[in-house]
């Protein structure tokens, strides 16, 4: 779990936490901006045919006040991951299941 407050995610383009299997294959769970806006975007790379810098495949606005945190998940159940995200540590909103 990694938890990034308003301000944090002001001061950067993205806080993040990823899920690593090698420089081809793996997922970003990260806060960054969409037209200014907070938001969650969830990024993959498949194999060497995908950008390197992955392929956005979800995103959700997050509606956080400057210094609240924004806590991010990614929950391993066998061979899926499941990504979360939310405001308090005990209160997750799934932007992608499997």
């Amino acid at each position: 779990m990694t938890r990034i407050s308003g301000d944090q995610f002001a001061q950067s383009l993205a806080q993040f936490s990823a899920a690593v299997q090698s420089e081809d294959y793996w997922y970003l769970l990260a806060l960054g901006t969409d037209g200014g806006r907070p938001v969650v975007r969830l990024k993959r790379r498949a194999g060497g045919g995908d950008d390197m810098r992955g392929v956005t495949i979800a995103s959700a606005p997050v509606d956080v006040a400057p210094g609240a945190p924004v806590y991010l998940k990614i929950q391993a159940r066998g061979g899926s991951y499941d990504f979360l995200y939310g405001r308090a540590p005990d209160q997750w909103t799934m932007l992608k299941q499997g």
